[in-house]
């Protein structure tokens, strides 16, 4: 395929996942604010709504950003789909939604998103940074609307989590539980 035809089949299918988004709020209430952006070095557009991107991938979707060195996107059906994403690591950002929300980031060997649930799958080598907690893992669930984070140690191994005390002039986001005495 030629540049032209890379840049008009990532056009069709970033306009008909925005389009199918837009459609489908009467109904499924999709998880993003906005359009699907996508950029990546190349593009191939396959059979039955598959799209394959590689080199410096980048798709951007409300406050997430995913980055990665090959991607492949399946529309599920109109304005729903799952992507793919792998290599140098894969990386994630996610903004921060309300004011007391952190932004989380995090980097693993491979990383799945599907649009319709707001759920991303990362497995291998895991580590995500909310503000200046960290956790690693081998593999860890992260639900996107909730701010929701599971994750296991797998192959034997374990989950490490290192939480950080608030600064002096920081107020703890909750109190601590009182003991009786």
């Amino acid at each position: 395929m030629k540049h032209a035809e890379f840049g008009m089949a990532a056009l069709l299918l970033a306009a008909s996942i925005y389009l199918g988004s837009a459609i489908a709020q009467t109904t499924d209430q999709p998880l993003t604010d906005g359009p699907v952006t996508v950029t990546a070095d190349e593009a191939e557009w396959r059979r039955e709504g598959v799209m394959l991107y590689q080199g410096n991938v980048r798709l951007v979707s409300g406050g997430m950003e995913l980055r990665g060195q090959r991607m492949e996107l399946r529309q599920i059906r109109q304005g729903r789909y799952k992507a793919f994403l792998s290599g140098g690591p894969a990386t994630l950002k996610h903004q921060a939604d309300a004011a007391d929300d952190q932004p989380v980031s995090a980097q693993a060997s491979s990383i799945i998103y599907d649009s319709g649930t707001g759920e991303l799958e990362l497995e291998g080598a895991v580590e995500l940074l909310r503000g200046a907690d960290r956790l690693t893992s081998d593999n860890m669930r992260y639900d996107l609307p909730a701010r929701r984070i599971k994750a296991a140690g797998g192959s034997g191994g374990q989950v490490r989590i290192t939480i950080q005390p608030p600064k002096n002039d920081e107020t703890p986001a909750e109190p601590a539980p009182q003991v009786p005495e």
